[in-house]
Order: structure tokens, then C-alpha cells, then sequence
């Protein structure tokens, strides 16, 4: 009954955080195994010098807030990640 109490009282945050050094760590690699892919459709819209500089700085050189204060270099990172596999996985073509 005590975890029941404590469930419903304590205050939770809505929205969902990693800070596990882990996470960090696989995002970077996938990323950086992204960017070192030539026909990675992700390259066709973001800078490939800013992502790594993003990877080298954890994500530090990354300053503005992005989906509100709580999304950080790597939230961005898997995002991006989760950007070119969806460009990948649908085959789409960027047009000039």
C-alpha cells in the first residue's frame, strides 16, 4: 500500500530524460557512423562539420534550446538519427 501512496503522490515530471553516459555514447556512434557514410541522406540537410563538432563536445556546442529547455545535444543527436532513417528507410530525394 505504501508504494501505491507514494505512486500517486510524488510529483513526476511529464517529460521523458536520459542522462545515462551510456545513451550519449550510442548516439554518438550511430551518428558518427552516419556522417561517415557517404549516401546517408542526412548530410543533404544539415552541416556535417557542426554534427561532429556536436559528437566531439557531448553535445555542449549545441546552445540553443531545442523542444523546450529539456532537449539537449542528445536528444538532438538520436533525433538527427531518427531523421536519416526514416529519409533512408522512405527513399526520399531532396531536390534543389
Amino acid at each position: 500500500m505504501f508504494f501505491l501512496k507514494k505512486f500517486f503522490i510524488e510529483k513526476k515530471s511529464p517529460y521523458p530524460k536520459t542522462h545515462h553516459p551510456e545513451y550519449l555514447k550510442q548516439v554518438k556512434g550511430m551518428l558518427h557512423h552516419i556522417l561517415d557514410q557517404k549516401t546517408s541522406p542526412l548530410l543533404e540537410i544539415v552541416s556535417k562539420q557542426k554534427v561532429k563538432n556536436m559528437i566531439d563536445t557531448d553535445g555542449a556546442s549545441f546552445t540553443v534550446p531545442w523542444f523546450g529547455q529539456l532537449m539537449t545535444g542528445a536528444q538532438l543527436m538520436a533525433h538527427l538519427i531518427q531523421i536519416n532513417l526514416w529519409l533512408d528507410h522512405y527513399q526520399i530525394n531532396i531536390i534543389d
